[in-house]
């Protein structure tokens, strides 16, 4: 399957990824073929079938880049560290998706909706965001196309995670005309470990259900 995993995260972080990456082997489809790797900075972890990318101590734009020019597929499968799985993708359903992208689209978002998004209904759970939509660029769980995905890293000058979202989006809006679609999740597959720096109430919830212990 032409697609890596790309897991963003930070060598302040690296308490998360053995936890991480224990629930992606529970509950990933193991029929899925796909490379993965953590995007770090200077630690490395390589388990579970795991590798690390390293582009060292460089601002948030400079290490995306480094990570879409080192991988040779098409597609990029983007997740964040804290993103713990809590439920299986099918591989019939994944396969569902990557033919979407095949016929054009940018970015499949596998994630919830939001209240920021403005969208139009497609089929079943699946929408379109509009051009001037609210984080056209996201990094919640998505696939992407590569070259979209390069062509929209700021060109000049460094972006951290928020900023390529917020002003990633409006630049992307005005400049180039997108076709990004998202299957809503009505029961998440993954939930969030961190908000804001801590850990949210579902962290604790979840190493207590799959008896996981902090690192």
């Amino acid at each position: 399957m032409d697609i890596t995993l790309l897991v963003g995260t930070c060598d302040k972080y690296s308490f998360l990824w053995k936890n991480f990456a224990i629930l992606f082997e529970r509950y990933w489809d193991s029929s899925i073929n796909i490379n993965r790797y953590f995007l770090s900075e200077t630690l490395s972890f390589n388990d579970y079938g795991f590798n690390t990318l390293l582009p060292g101590k460089v601002p948030y734009s400079d290490c995306l880049k480094f990570a879409l020019d080192s991988v040779d597929t098409k597609y990029i499968l983007w997740m964040q560290d804290d993103y713990f799985l809590q439920k299986t993708v099918s591989k019939p359903k994944f396969d569902y998706y990557m033919s979407m992208m095949e016929n054009g689209i940018d970015r499949f978002g596998i994630h919830e909706d939001s209240i920021y998004y403005r969208k139009s209904h497609v089929i079943n759970t699946m929408y379109r965001l509009h051009q001037h939509s609210l984080y056209t660029i996201s990094m919640q769980a998505s696939i992407w196309n590569k070259n979209f995905f390069k062509s929209c890293l700021i060109k000049h000058g460094h972006e951290n995670p928020w900023e390529f979202e917020v002003n990633g989006s409006t630049r992307l809006n005005s400049t180039q005309t997108h076709n990004i679609l998202f299957d809503k999740q009505e029961e998440p597959w993954y939930n969030e470990a961190m908000r804001k720096g801590q850990f949210t109430q579902e962290y604790h919830d979840i190493l207590k259900k799959e008896n996981l212990h902090e690192i």
